[in-house]
């Protein structure tokens, strides 16, 4: 998919990452620490000088960590204790799974309703489920997420053609930037 450049300007222009910055600092002085490393990764993404608020925070917290005020890099970036963590990255895990999963469910979700199936958890879930190879809560959290499922008629008695849409965007990446 091509995007005009009109519209690539303003998701990907230096004034939407500026915004995208300030949106990071709003969070950070709220007291969100992990809003830090997003503005990093934006800065890296794009080149860009990291702003003098996350540069000042990224200073603070080295010498709060030198003196034991601050025990890990973890507090320093808002990332939680070891327990909370590991409940965080198995939900980045699961939501990984459905992101990555969600196009081939939705056509089989839509090839089960056409051929006459209902979508009730006991019958559609775990055929599909089964057939995609994938966990049924899984299929179920993605049919939850795509509304417009629930509209194909059973049966597909009018022989319309339904898709589903699913597009991954590249993650745009400047180079050549100098660096000061």
């Amino acid at each position: 998919m091509k995007l005009s450049p009109e519209l690539e300007e303003k998701l990907d222009g230096d004034e939407a990452i500026l915004r995208y910055l300030d949106l990071c600092k709003i969070a950070y002085s709220a007291g969100d620490h992990s809003a830090l490393f997003p503005a990093l990764t934006l800065c890296a993404q794009y080149q860009a000088v990291i702003p003098e608020w996350a540069a000042d925070a990224i200073l603070a917290g080295g010498e709060a960590i030198a003196r034991g005020d601050c025990p890990d890099f973890n507090t320093l970036f808002g990332l939680p204790s070891a327990s909370a963590k590991r409940n965080a990255q198995k939900k980045r895990q699961r939501e990984a799974q459905i992101r990555e999963n969600e196009a081939l469910v939705c056509g089989k979700l839509i090839a089960y309703r056409c051929e006459g199936g209902t979508f009730n958890v006991e019958d559609a879930f775990d055929a599909v489920a089964s057939d995609a190879g994938l966990p049924r809560r899984i299929v179920e959290e993605i049919y939850r997420r795509n509304p417009g499922l629930k509209v194909i008629p059973k049966g597909n008695p009018e022989n319309a053609v339904h898709r589903a849409l699913n597009a991954k965007l590249p993650m745009p990446r400047r180079r050549g930037r100098k660096i000061l």
